[in-house]
């Protein structure tokens, strides 16, 4: 993989590597400068992708993943599965602007790793990825 790739209107921007430990189900993001820590949600494990829960806003999904950088939440990672016919699922990456804002308002840059198996874990060495607009970089 090069530095940065272009392909189908998405940007290979990083990879996902499993953390050290074991009894834990955790990603490192690693970027050309920075990493994120991908720390599996607890809530997750409890009640699976949807909820019945009054308090969690919107269609009731519950992140299968938290989103740390030196130790402050910056987002979350919300299972999907592609709506193209073959249902393959994907995670997609919410990174909150500024952590105390959140719904569109807050988000920066949606990110998407499309290597993941049917529970929803990333594969070794799997592409971190976000959309571009192709006309913006090629016309």
């Amino acid at each position: 993989m090069g530095r940065y790739e272009i392909g189908d209107g998405y940007v290979n921007v990083g990879v996902i590597l499993p953390t050290k430990k074991e009894e834990r189900n955790d990603y490192i993001i690693k970027f050309a400068r920075i990493g994120w820590l991908m720390m599996e949600n607890q809530y997750w494990k409890e009640v699976g992708q949807r909820s019945d829960n009054p308090k969690i806003r919107g269609s009731g999904l519950v992140p299968k993943f938290n989103l740390f950088h030196k130790m402050d939440k910056i987002g979350i990672v919300v299972p999907m599965i592609a709506k193209h016919g073959k249902e393959d699922p994907y995670l997609h990456i919410i990174k909150w602007r500024n952590k105390r804002i959140h719904g569109i308002a807050g988000r920066a840059r949606s990110y998407y790793i499309f290597d993941v198996d049917k529970n929803y874990d990333p594969v070794t060495k799997a592409i971190v990825r976000y959309k571009v607009n192709k006309r913006r970089f090629f016309d």
